[in-house]
Order: structure tokens, then C-alpha cells, then sequence
């Protein structure tokens, strides 16, 4: 099924986990996408292998917390590409530390990627969205963490 053909669709923390299944998955379904992690190498393969499935991608090095990176990602994306169609937010940490003893850097950074990061690829790629006269989709995704404390 081709459900994504001529779209355009960025997948963050793409790199691996449910990110890399998810840009897989929309690559198979016929959308050209947008590998985005902070960690380049990773992307890349993810990309990579797209590429190899017979797929369309390209890989984005982004930082979800900053937004002049997710500007960056998107200015990327529109240079190759020329839209958005679909954004996976995806990208998200969870700290390792029983609950008693989070430090306050850890929960601000927890904080910085799980929440203000899927605000801020949301905000500038709904804005995109606006601007192209589209109604396009925005899902955001999340482990069982999502559901369940850590």
C-alpha cells in the first residue's frame, strides 16, 4: 500500500528504536523521509538503509531542544524535498535513575526533549504547514514510558 506516495515526512529520533521502525515503515508506504537525530552516524544508517529497501530518505542531524535546529532540519527538508506532509515526533529520553534520586539536570534535560522538543518541531512544522495550504499530519509517539513511570 503506497498511503504516503509523493509525501513528505520527517521522523524524529529517527536513529533507532520506534523511530527508525516508524521512518521504515513510511518509507515502504511510499513517503520520502526525513531521518532526524541528534546523533549523525545513526541517522545516516537509518537513511541508509531506506536507501537499500528501495526507499527515499535523507538523514538530518537535528537537536529538538534548540529551535534554530529545528529550523535548520526543516530548512533541510524543504531545500531537498520543497514540503512537509507529515511529522513523527518521536524523539525522547528517559532517564535511568530510580525516582528518589533524579538530579535536576536530568529531569530539566528529560523535560527539554520530551516535552519542549516535541512543542518546538511541532510549532515551526505546523507553521510550514500553514504556509503550504495543507492539512497535514503531526503524531506524536512515545514508548511505554509514555504510559508508565520510569
Amino acid at each position: 500500500m503506497q498511503r504516503f506516495l509523493n509525501e513528505v515526512a520527517i521522523v524524529t529520533g529517527a536513529g533507532n528504536g520506534i523511530g527508525k521502525a516508524a521512518a521504515q515503515r513510511l518509507a515502504s508506504e511510499g513517503a520520502r523521509v526525513a531521518v532526524a537525530d541528534l546523533d549523525q552516524t545513526a541517522a545516516q544508517q537509518t537513511a541508509q538503509a531506506i536507501a537499500a529497501a528501495g526507499g527515499e530518505a535523507m538523514a538530518v542531524t537535528v537537536d529538538v531542544t534548540a529551535r534554530p535546529s529545528v529550523e535548520d532540519m526543516v530548512a533541510a527538508v524543504l531545500e531537498r524535498y520543497g514540503q512537509v506532509d507529515v511529522l513523527c515526533n518521536v524523539a525522547g529520553i528517559a532517564v535511568g535513575e530510580p525516582f528518589l534520586q533524579v538530579t535536576d539536570e536530568n529531569w530539566r534535560r528529560t523535560l527539554d526533549v520530551n516535552l519542549t522538543g516535541v512543542f518546538l518541531c511541532s510549532q515551526v512544522v505546523a507553521r510550514q504547514m500553514v504556509e503550504q495550504g495543507i492539512a497535514g499530519r503531526i503524531v506524536h509517539m512515545a514508548s511505554t514510558n509514555g504510559l508508565v513511570g520510569n
